[in-house]
């Protein structure tokens, strides 16, 4: 119902705006078109993404680099900016809720490097190697225009920066984030596996 009710509704919508910004007679009533018709696609792409999420436990593949594949593979979709990965190691057992909670946090720091860095190309890098004990390391970086660290932090809402911490100790993960405006970004998570 969410797909075929909600997500169509708004693909009607950003056709009519279409239509009716090819049609609009002069150009402050042309822009306003064209800006609500872009205020709708990013709501339309939250939609798909909710959606994602709702369906999420049928997208849930054996192993957590097959997910993060799983993840690439549908947001390839939505953005033209290449997306890669890298793996290598082990491929650790992991349970349900910090299967999702990875994917979740790497999907919010691609999503930003997209958005708010405006990169040009991310890569995502997954491995597994013993440290003493076994640890799980995901790293995505991106070449986009990079920021202040400490000054977004602090002025980060819920869903950005804070999010992504919050997920990271709710699964017991380290996250770190290093960035320099101009510089890129990368963003860290480490999980130790070898109790979980």
């Amino acid at each position: 119902e969410f797909h075929d009710r909600l997500d169509q509704g708004l693909a009607g919508l950003s056709l009519r705006f279409d239509a009716a910004a090819s049609q609009a007679a002069d150009k402050p009533t042309r822009n306003l078109l064209l800006n609500q018709r872009r205020s709708l696609a990013g709501l339309q792409s939250e939609a798909r993404d909710f959606l994602w999420d709702l369906r999420y436990p049928t997208h849930l593949e054996p192993s957590f680099t097959d997910s993060i594949r799983q993840q690439l593979l549908y947001m390839r979709q939505l953005t033209p900016v290449p997306l890669s990965l890298k793996t290598s190691g082990l491929n650790p057992s992991l349970s349900t809720s910090v299967h999702y909670h990875l994917l979740r946090i790497i999907r919010e720091a691609i999503g930003n490097a997209i958005k708010y860095a405006h990169a040009t190309a991310v890569t995502i890098e997954a491995s597994s190697q013993p440290h003493g004990r076994e640890e799980l390391v995901v790293t995505v970086t991106d070449d986009g225009q990079g920021f202040d660290v400490a000054e977004r932090s602090a002025a980060d809402g819920h869903f950005g920066i804070r999010g992504m911490h919050e997920r990271a100790r709710r699964i017991g993960a380290s996250l770190s984030i290093v960035s320099e405006p101009g510089q890129g970004t990368t963003v860290r998570i480490s999980l130790p596996v070898a109790s979980r």
